[in-house]
């Protein structure tokens, strides 16, 4: 079956005529219930005939419809690409994986390898390799040393795929290609136009978690590896782990807070648990009202500060006061020569009435206990 080609469309429909601008989201001023929006396209009312209390449709909205849709087909008829846009981007939650966009001078086009890609690889072109790759133009060129193959052959664990011009493999080498299932295994091997089958492995010359390769479709881009003589994964679906000589040397120390978790699942090797070597110590931030860096505080305490006067008692209290720490903790008779209605008082001390933070078995400041580390192997 042959397709007839159509006439392209060298301006969009109604482009200098009367039309309304076609809002997202519908219109809920009084008198224009019935106008269209993108959301619900033309409302309920204007479905409903006139004489059941309906509403026509406004004529100019059906002409800035079929202006908007027809912008886009101008565009395209005359060989635009779209560009990448930050807040289109937003709006749909980043650009589908397979997205193909023009770059900003018009010389390169990229495809996304992501879900979701909300990065613009004119600003970052760091991402070029890992959310985005070379489609078409400049940076598609064979100088970008990245070679494009069609769908895998072979198996998820022994991938094959053909690359026109591929006779050697030179490091740096980059290859993409759609897998066809996710591997299973650690060490997959690829063979690129049948050079020889190498051992896929990801980051620092680890070994591939399963899936890693994300299933049938997934956009699989390598680059080889001429000291490993492998080819590395510079888009695992699960990411790469991190490299633990370079980050936590033998001798680091790792400080555990209460609900954080040990620094073995987090970085591997072995830790011992050192605690007992800073037991009962509080740790305080630099800063405020702490020592230099490097020094030690001795303890302290709040002072504790109470006064009483003007006490005097006879047939009960009789005057006399009590601030801070200090109360009356009872009267009793004492029976002073002529009369046996004096009282004298006793006095009752209590730093809670001061601060009601003397009230614990021990003195401390605020804390956090943690857990420190040091790592051994």
């Amino acid at each position: 079956m042959s397709i007839e080609k159509p006439d392209l469309l060298p301006i969009p429909f109604c482009k200098t005529g009367a039309k309304n601008i076609i809002p997202i989201e519908p219109n809920t001023t009084p008198g224009k219930t019935n106008f269209a929006s993108f959301n619900i396209g033309f409302p309920p009312v204007t479905m409903i005939p006139i004489e059941a209390g309906g509403i026509a449709p406004e004529g100019m909205d059906l002409n800035g419809i079929l202006y908007d849709v027809t912008t886009h087909l101008t565009y395209l008829n005359a060989g635009g690409q779209y560009w990448f846009d930050a807040a289109f981007a937003s709006k749909i939650g980043g650009y589908p994986l397979g997205a193909v966009l023009q770059s900003n001078d018009g010389k390169s086009s990229y495809v996304s390898i992501v879900d979701n890609n909300t990065t613009d690889f004119n600003i970052d072109p760091s991402s070029i390799g890992t959310s985005w790759l070379p489609w078409a133009g400049e940076g598609a060129s064979s100088g970008s040393g990245i070679l494009f193959g069609g769908t895998a052959g072979g198996t998820s664990e022994i991938i094959t795929a053909a690359f026109e011009g591929l006779t050697e493999l030179t490091d740096g080498l980059l290859v993409s290609f759609r897998a066809t299932a996710a591997n299973t295994s650690t060490n997959p091997s690829f063979n690129a136009s049948d050079l020889g089958a190498l051992t896929i492995v990801k980051g620092a010359d680890l070994p591939l978690a399963a899936g890693d390769i994300g299933g049938g479709g997934y956009l699989v881009l390598l680059q080889y590896s001429a000291t490993w003589n492998k080819w590395v994964l510079q888009n695992p679906a699960t990411g790469i782990n991190i490299v633990i000589p370079s980050t936590m040397p033998v001798g680091a120390i790792y400080v555990q807070f209460s609900g954080q978790t040990d620094p073995t699942t987090l970085f591997g090797g072995t830790w011992e648990n050192v605690s007992a070597s800073y037991a009962g110590l509080f740790f305080r931030a630099e800063g405020g009202a702490a020592a230099a860096f490097g020094s030690t505080q001795g303890d302290g305490a709040p002072n504790i500060v109470g006064r009483t006067g003007d006490v005097q008692y006879r047939n009960g209290p009789n005057g006399g006061w009590w601030e801070g720490c200090f109360y009356n903790g009872a009267n009793h008779n004492a029976g002073f020569g002529d009369s046996s209605d004096w009282n004298s008082p006793t006095l009752g001390f209590s730093a809670a009435n001061s601060n009601a933070k003397y009230q614990l078995p021990e003195f401390r400041p605020v804390n956090s206990t943690i857990r420190i580390w040091k790592r051994t192997a």
